[in-house]
């Protein structure tokens, strides 16, 4: 089971949105196109006129800045995605490790545990205050062996 996750921060790095989503049985890509796709909505809604997208994943980033055929098994959603491309603002994608973004993780990890498809935190969870806080200051969480 899948999950999603994701965090919109102010330009101080301060939080203004956060999610966390089940989206049932699919594959990890398919997990971080839809997050991707999710804080794209999330941040155009909230009016935001420029934005950093932060992932894991140099697949889907690549999905997203170069597009796919049409047979691609995803196509619908990387076209939804990068129909946010053409909006008038500022948006740029990089790779971050994991560990660099340990929130996003976190809250994936919750979606993957929740029986909610999407559930929006306009507030930092108490639970992941720590985290946001070490998120927020660059502090790198190394991998478990």
């Amino acid at each position: 089971v899948s999950g999603i996750g994701g965090i919109i921060r102010d330009s101080n790095g301060s939080w203004v949105q956060g999610f966390a989503g089940l989206c049932g049985v699919k594959t990890n890509l398919y997990a971080e196109l839809l997050a991707i796709l999710k804080v794209l909505q999330m941040a155009w809604d909230y009016n935001g006129q420029a934005l950093i997208y932060e992932s894991n994943s140099r697949t889907a980033l690549s999905l997203t800045l170069h597009g796919a055929d049409h047979t691609h098994h995803y196509f619908p959603l990387i076209s939804r995605i990068r129909s946010f491309l053409h909006h008038p603002w500022e948006l740029s994608f990089q790779h971050e490790f994991r560990e660099a973004n340990y929130c996003a993780d976190w809250l994936a990890k919750l979606g993957a545990s929740s029986a909610n498809h999407l559930l929006v935190f306009y507030s930092c969870p108490i639970a992941m205050a720590h985290l946001s806080f070490a998120d927020n200051r660059g502090v790198l969480n190394p991998r478990g062996l």
